[in-house]
């Protein structure tokens, strides 16, 4: 029996949520990094992040340092809606194709839990539901960045505490568990769950090693059903098939296919705002330390309005299912 669909006037609710909810996580960043400092210091910091972001468009680029607290702040500004609607979209696609009622997800690099939150947004959503039922879903989060993984905390409190996010109760939101280096804290395997593996965005030619390793140990102690691992389309050849006691067979989820029509989804415009108040104070900066074209780069990212969809028309997808 396949989930039953969204239906779009909850999908609308949902993210309209995230949206004040990351405006929310992401203001109250920004006041407490900010404290002390003066306007001139203030725009110093947005251009110095914005720059070390921008170097992830560059198909060699490398990941910047997201043990930065400012880094992890405007990565969340300036990707973390795209990569909520990718990982969206994914769950919708394996939805439609399996039935677990006891959902385990293992996101290796979770970044600021963009994994956690679209599951939360599908079970509000109805995309996590049988005859009305809901699913229990729990994920593992993985991920060494502790500012990214406290920012995605934030965002989470915010959203489940948004009136009219449509979940009747923070209860049955997913259940957390961050996991560390050696997926100790994972459980054992009981036979009415079911395990995906996900890594959305995570996989760089520097870490590459690092994360077929956590994909064998995962494989050892949990035989996932799934894996799907995301990037930009320029980096596809990166992504490794993981190991399997099993077939894996890959699996097109088809996401260049317009899976919720996009005139469900609202404006980004608590994020918007935000980005422009930020933009207003580049703008007016006069230090004598900032670089002009550094400047102006900054000031026209923060100028432009945030998408949902950026990350999902430009991703690359590897999904394996794992077969006896």
């Amino acid at each position: 029996m396949r989930a039953a669909p969204p239906t779009s006037y909850k999908v609308n609710e949902c993210f309209a949520a995230l949206d004040r909810a990351i405006a929310i996580a992401a203001r109250h960043e920004f006041e407490t990094l900010t404290a002390g400092l003066s306007d001139e210091q203030k725009a110093e910091k947005i251009i110095g992040a914005l720059k070390n972001l921008k170097a992830l468009q560059n198909p060699a680029g490398k990941p910047p340092s997201y043990d930065d607290a400012w880094i992890s702040l405007f990565y969340v500004l300036w990707y973390q809606p795209g990569q909520i609607y990718l990982a969206f979209r994914i769950l919708r696609e394996l939805a439609s194709k399996r039935r677990p009622e006891h959902l385990r997800v293992i996101d290796i690099g979770c970044g600021a839990l963009a994994l956690e939150l679209a599951v939360d947004i599908s079970l509000a959503s109805g995309v996590f539901s049988t005859n009305g039922m809901p699913y229990e879903a729990v994920v593992y989060s993985h991920d060494p960045s502790s500012p990214m993984v406290s920012l995605g905390e934030k965002i989470s409190e915010a959203l489940l505490e948004d009136q009219d996010f449509p979940l009747r109760s923070a209860s049955l939101a997913s259940d957390r568990v961050l996991v560390q280096h050696d997926f100790a804290s994972i459980p054992e395997v009981t036979l009415d769950e079911e395990w995906w593996v996900t890594a959305i965005h995570a996989v760089y030619k520097s870490n590459l090693p690092e994360i077929r390793g956590h994909l064998n140990e995962i494989t050892r102690r949990v035989r996932p059903v799934w894996f799907v691992l995301t990037t930009h389309s320029s980096k596809q050849d990166l992504l490794p098939k993981p190991r399997s006691a099993g077939v894996l067979a890959p699996v097109d989820l088809s996401l260049q296919s317009s899976i919720v029509e996009h005139r469900f989804f609202p404006e980004l415009s608590h994020i918007a705002e935000f980005r422009q108040q930020l933009r207003e104070i580049v703008e007016h900066s006069k230090s004598p330390r900032t670089d002009m074209e550094d400047a102006r780069m900054a000031m026209s990212y923060l100028a432009r309005a945030p998408q949902w969809f950026r990350s999902a028309s430009e991703a690359s997808c590897m999904a394996y299912e794992r077969r006896k």
